[in-house]
């Protein structure tokens, strides 16, 4: 565990430029050693470049391993990993297809735990209605960093 910790730290000081240059290759190659030794942080982070498509990091945008990933995170408590992953079963984005309830009842664990944007999500959320003119916008806010 220890070691995921210190392998997803080194990541963030690569993608953030913190005391070493900015390097986005390496910042992947220490999250994804950190995620798979089930750093739930890493793996909320490896999630985020699969649903936005990170080139420069070597990631083509795929929704089901982001999915994935955010679900192993998500079981651990990760809020941020619910939120995105609330996202996935609101827009139906790499799950079988879409699941209002179970987006609302995401959105929900993470608002308990603290996370503000879920709480400002909860508050707005329609369970079965996103237009679509409503898709492109919801999907620029869904994913934090």
């Amino acid at each position: 565990r220890r070691c995921s910790l210190a392998m997803f730290s080194l990541a963030r000081c690569y993608w953030r430029g913190i005391g070493v240059s900015n390097d986005e290759k390496l910042a992947a190659y220490w999250y994804k050693a950190s995620s798979s030794l089930g750093n739930q942080h890493a793996q909320t982070q490896i999630g985020i470049f699969y649903a936005k498509g990170s080139m420069l990091s070597g990631f083509d945008q795929n929704y089901n391993e982001a999915v994935e990933l955010w679900r192993k995170a998500s079981a651990q408590g990760n809020p941020i990993a619910e939120f995105n992953l609330a996202g996935c079963y609101q827009q139906g984005l790499g799950v079988i297809e879409k699941d209002p309830s179970r987006a609302a009842d995401l959105y929900s664990r993470s608002a308990t735990s603290g996370y503000e944007p879920a709480k400002d999500r909860l508050e707005d959320f329609i369970p079965d209605v996103t237009s679509a003119a409503d898709s492109d916008n919801n999907m620029r806010r869904m994913f934090f960093f």
